[in-house]
């Protein structure tokens, strides 16, 4: 099993358990995902935190230019000020 899989696993029960991730748990498996060169789940990951509402921060948007995804941090980061 990847990381990225376990990760998803325990987001998983987090919400089941009717707890919202926080922005380490976001970062964590956004991170995972570009370290393992799943760019598109990450960006979809990204703005679905974006969308939800998840909380991010600097760090998030770090892990997506990182990612080669610099548009998309600067374009979120426009959003949240």
């Amino acid at each position: 099993m990847k990381q990225s899989d376990l990760s998803f696993s325990v987001l998983a029960l987090i919400l089941k358990l009717g707890l919202q991730p926080d922005s380490r748990t976001m970062n964590v498996m956004l991170s995972g995902l570009c370290n393992e060169g799943k760019i598109d789940e990450a960006m979809k990951l990204f703005w679905k935190i974006v969308r939800i509402g998840y909380p991010y921060d600097v760090y998030t948007c770090s892990i997506v230019i990182s990612g080669g995804e610099i548009q998309e941090a600067i374009e979120v980061n426009g959003m949240k000020h």
